[in-house]
């Protein structure tokens, strides 16, 4: 994954990841900065599970100047509303980002809602279901408010289910929401609101999601696929979406995503046949040939 990322132009990456000790040590010793989400999973049977996998997800052993520490509870069917507030406090304690999976698929209102529909069948063939888990009664934008998950710190992964309201609840937290356009059009959801969250003033990034729903871990790729699908949308914006709005969600925005006397000089070179407008990068095939980090070639 690391050796993907940075020969497809990546030099930040958020990781989330539910075997911290091992991939943290690889990144720790990677040229990519990163933020690593250690994954909790606490729902049900596994609910007696939650201080240890947050102890393992919260463990700054392996922090450095490049690796910076976060905390994914995974999702609103797999963490329970106690075991999300207990992350979402760690975090703040921790000066740490947050990462969850939200409004992933539209059977995540059917479970917050009524404990009910597919996400409780899964729980149960998994044998973890138990009718100790609490019943929410709201959207999963609402939980997630309730009980201090959304906030400026927080990065939503997928946000592929959002009404008029969540918008408006997500834009006024300052969570940013990570768009993951290939995984997306994979599973055949509805059209992303992207366009109306950034109008929204909501901080939308793009993400890849991972390599079991992708081709690739090619943000520029995940560009590329967008420009052609929404030719409206701005190039500037686009690119935009790809470089200083997501080092901004991983909390690197001082640093990195633009090239800015004071942040570090992390370089892409592309060749083009045409020159000056931010389309030509779009609509090439050409892949990156060097990356520099901190103005030191990586690749």
């Amino acid at each position: 994954g690391i050796a993907q990322s940075l020969s497809a132009g990546v030099t930040t990456i958020g990781d989330i990841t539910r075997r911290p000790a091992w991939s943290r040590e690889s990144l720790a010793a990677s040229p990519i900065r990163a933020v690593s989400f250690g994954e909790v999973i606490a729902m049900g049977r596994l609910r007696t599970q939650l201080n240890e996998r947050l102890e393992a997800a919260a463990s700054v052993e392996h922090q450095n100047d490049r690796l910076r520490i976060g905390i994914s509870p995974h999702a609103l069917y797999t963490v329970e509303p106690d075991g999300l507030r207990a992350c979402a406090e760690r975090a703040r304690r921790m000066n740490a980002p947050l990462c969850i999976h939200l409004a992933e698929t539209a059977e995540e209102a059917t479970f917050t809602r009524s404990c009910s529909g597919r996400f409780k069948e899964f729980l149960q063939e998994m044998g973890i279901w138990d009718e100790d888990i609490p019943l929410a009664d709201c959207s999963p934008v609402e939980l997630c408010r309730a009980i201090g998950v959304l906030g400026r710190r927080t990065v939503i992964a997928h946000g592929n289910y959002i009404s008029d309201g969540d918008i408006k609840m997500i834009a006024e937290s300052g969570s940013s929401v990570a768009y993951c356009p290939r995984t997306h059009h994979a599973f055949g959801h509805p059209p992303h609101r992207f366009r109306e969250m950034l109008r929204a003033g909501i901080n939308v990034c793009i993400g890849t999601d991972s390599l079991a729903s992708n081709p690739s871990l090619s943000i520029l790729d995940e560009l590329r696929f967008l420009h052609q699908r929404h030719p409206d949308v701005a190039a500037y914006d686009l690119m935009a979406m790809g470089t200083i709005r997501g080092a901004a969600a991983l909390g690197y925005g001082d640093e990195v995503g633009s090239l800015t006397v004071g942040k570090a000089a992390d370089l892409v070179v592309i060749p083009l046949e045409a020159s000056g407008e931010w389309e030509s990068i779009l609509e090439s095939t050409q892949t990156p040939v060097a990356v520099y980090i901190d103005g030191v070639r990586k690749l």
